[in-house]
């Protein structure tokens, strides 16, 4: 990509392999997946072993990178429909990276619906991730951003940008940011002045259902606090924490009628529920039997919601299926 400066339709499949493998492998990916593993635990043991036994204990997996790793690859094809782009740094500015490169944020959602913009099934999704000090990748959702691009290739002419950009990796870093010699000393200063707070390792709520009501409330209750009286029900959506700026270029708008599905539920809004179904289905086969990501494409062929997705899946499915035979003739699968 970076030789040719382009994107061709080819490397989707790809792209999409590495922003999920180089999303989950990370110590703050996995410190992250222990955090909502221990507070799901800690919930569902709830009445079952006392607060303070809860409180002093340390729960997590050992292995909870492989786990984190496995789970994000099998479920990489939820990005298929995500629009993809290569970023063009003009600026005497370069990119910097950070131990946790790939930065996910939600502009539309913090515009739109700020208590449900989390995950990566949600409308207005975007992700990025550097790929040298003058190139970049990014996606985002098609039916909710516009974009003025050449092709699939977006240049950065100002420095704002790339500083704004840049500020976004030092807000996502885990312990370390790495920059190349030509990164300039006062950039270095400015950018070591923003404060980082803490973000939190996992977003966790807790949504109660009374009786035989439709209905769910939400609650500031963690995960050690008991169910309100009457509950007949919870709710509770665990995610990754969430930065508190989002990815805002000028080449990029959000649409005057982005087109999203809301079924009015906290799980709303989402890009497409049945892919979201069809990827949940195959991800769950692919964690537990013998099946590899080059099966994929047959395992949505046949899937019964298959007819019901969206028609960008006719076109990722022909770039997928020509990359996959390319990598199985090379030997590589």
């Amino acid at each position: 990509m970076i030789e040719s400066r382009s994107i061709e339709d080819s490397d989707g499949w790809s792209i999409v392999q590495m922003l999920a493998l180089q999303k989950a492998r990370t110590l703050r990916a996995e410190e992250e997946y222990n955090n909502m593993a221990e507070k799901m635990t800690r919930l569902w043991l709830h009445g079952r072993v006392s607060e303070e036994a809860l409180r002093s204990v340390k729960i997590g997996l050992k292995d909870a990178a492989n786990h984190n790793v496995a789970t994000t690859l099998a479920m990489c094809p939820i990005l298929f429909d995500l629009k993809q782009f290569l970023i063009i740094n003009e600026t005497s500015i370069p990119f910097i990276i950070a131990d946790n490169p790939v930065v996910q944020t939600n502009w539309f959602g913090r515009v739109r619906e700020p208590h449900r913009m989390g995950g990566l099934t949600r409308a207005g999704l975007q992700m990025l991730m550097p790929l040298s000090p003058r190139f970049a990748v990014l996606l985002h959702d098609p039916n909710v951003y516009g974009a003025d691009a050449d092709g699939n290739v977006i240049r950065l002419k100002r420095r704002d940008e790339v500083v704004a950009l840049n500020e976004l990796q030092w807000l996502n870093a885990h312990k370390n940011v790495y920059f190349p010699p030509s990164f300039a000393a006062d950039d270095l200063d400015s950018i070591m002045r923003i404060s980082r707070a803490g973000t939190a390792l996992a977003n966790f709520t807790r949504a109660e259902r009374v009786g035989d009501s439709s209905s769910w409330k939400m609650t500031d209750k963690d995960e050690f606090a008991p169910p309100s009286e009457g509950v007949s029900s919870e709710l509770v959506l665990v995610s990754g924490g969430s930065l508190s700026k989002d990815i805002r270029l000028r080449a990029v708008r959000i649409r005057s009628r982005p087109r999203y599905h809301d079924d009015g539920s906290i799980g709303s809004l989402v890009r497409d529920p049945i892919w979201e179904v069809i990827v949940d289905d195959f991800a769950r086969i692919a964690t537990t039997q013998e099946i590899a990501l080059s099966d994929f494409w047959d395992f949505v062929a046949d899937h019964p919601y298959e007819n019901q997705v969206r028609p960008w899946l006719r076109k990722s499915a022909r770039r997928g299926r020509r990359k996959l035979l390319r990598r199985a003739s090379s030997g590589y699968i």
